[in-house]
């Protein structure tokens, strides 16, 4: 095992310790937004966490389709129509060697949305033997995008894994973003799969294909399971001292291809994209969520290639997810990044598009404006 990196001691004042309920007591929360920490050095002592949610994304298009009947700046229907005020949707590429967390430490991105790329419990368990007891501080171990983003925002991850539901953590029981979608698909007593530790592991090496084939085959399934999805939203979290802005941040998951050496890939695929499309549009309706609720013209988006690399995740599902979602939100007042790590990015993902925002009927408003910027060489992921 690794040495336990020092970022926890160092922020919090003490090294975080073997026993879940020991670390849980050294933090507190005043009211429902700040987190306190008496050993913390002043600067961390007393941190945002906001309001935390795991909304569904058919609340989430409820909310925006009851602000669109009321008229509201930032509202629209469902299907992504509608009256937006900020403008039309605007996608571009970015390609960032250094990581996210640069990101979300800029000040010029403060109030910005940043997804992140998470378990199905809202945390980063580095593999499905891995629970919310073995703690956080372990996450700077850890490279990929989901941990950098939790680490950028401590605050709230101390909140999700030691001081959710009611101050109790995830220590004997864990958000599960994806046990409504089982509701509407027949998941009861695991019947397809098991949820180990925000992990979706198919509980026979069949249980995936048949899924897979009764979604083939029932559209109007696909639909009502994908507006069950839910995901994590922290809509507005402090960054890690010295930072002092606020940024929102959506904690989403992939299904864990590449963990399940028994469940072929295609038969993955079916329940994958679902999955896949159903996440970056709750992400997308969630940042107009907040524009809504914040009277804000615009929002930044910051997306991420969710579930690709070591969740075995194919870019062809990861780009239907984004060019769906992007279609479906085209007319919203968001600037959308998708975040590619390395130098380069993908040629796969060159392939996303902005969508052409639809014309409007006369006295509507003026007409979306939509904007893409090229992307350069690339590749590498969210």
């Amino acid at each position: 095992m690794p040495p336990q990196p020092q970022w926890f001691k160092e922020l919090w004042g003490f090294q975080e310790l073997s026993s879940f309920n020991g670390n849980r007591e050294k933090f507190r929360m005043d009211g429902d937004m700040m987190l306190l920490c008496d050993s913390a050095p002043p600067d961390a002592r007393a941190m945002k966490v906001g309001e935390f949610s795991t909304p569904s994304l058919a609340e989430l298009r409820a909310e925006l389709a009851a602000a669109d009947g009321r008229g509201g700046v930032a509202a629209a229907a469902a299907d992504g129509s509608g009256g937006d005020g900020g403008g039309g949707l605007i996608f571009t590429h970015l390609v960032d060697p250094v990581g996210v967390a640069s990101l979300i430490a800029d000040p010029a991105n403060a109030d910005a949305v940043f997804q992140a790329a998470s378990q199905f419990n809202c945390l980063e368990m580095v593999g499905p033997g891995v629970s919310p007891a073995r703690g956080i501080a372990g996450y700077a171990n850890d490279p990929t995008q989901g941990p950098k983003c939790a680490l950028a925002c401590p605050a709230g991850t101390v909140f999700r894994n030691y001081l959710c539901f009611e101050g109790k953590g995830q220590n004997k029981m864990q958000i599960d973003c994806l046990k409504d979608v089982g509701v509407v698909v027949g998941n009861k007593k695991e019947a397809i799969w098991k949820m180990q530790n925000g992990y979706s592991l198919p509980t026979t090496p069949k249980t995936m294909g048949e899924l897979g084939r009764r979604l083939d085959a029932d559209p109007a399934l696909v639909e009502e399971a994908e507006a069950a999805l839910r995901v994590g939203v922290h809509w507005s979290t402090s960054v890690k001292p010295p930072g002092a802005h606020e940024v929102a941040q959506v904690y989403a998951s992939a299904v864990p291809v590449a963990y399940a050496k028994s469940t072929k890939s295609k038969d993955w695929e079916p329940f994958a994209r679902l999955v896949l499309r159903a996440t970056y549009d709750a992400t997308l309706a969630a940042a107009r969520v907040k524009a809504l609720r914040e009277g804000r013209e615009r929002v930044t988006v910051f997306l991420t290639c969710l579930g690709g690399n070591a969740f075995g995740n194919r870019v062809g599902w990861i780009n239907d997810g984004i060019s769906t979602a992007l279609e479906r939100h085209r007319e919203a007042p968001l600037d959308v990044v998708l975040v590619h790590y390395g130098s380069t990015v993908k040629s796969e993902y060159k392939k996303l598009r902005a969508p052409k925002a639809r014309p409007r009927a006369a006295g509507s408003g003026a007409a979306a404006v939509v904007a893409l910027a090229d992307a350069d060489d690339g590749d590498g992921g969210g």
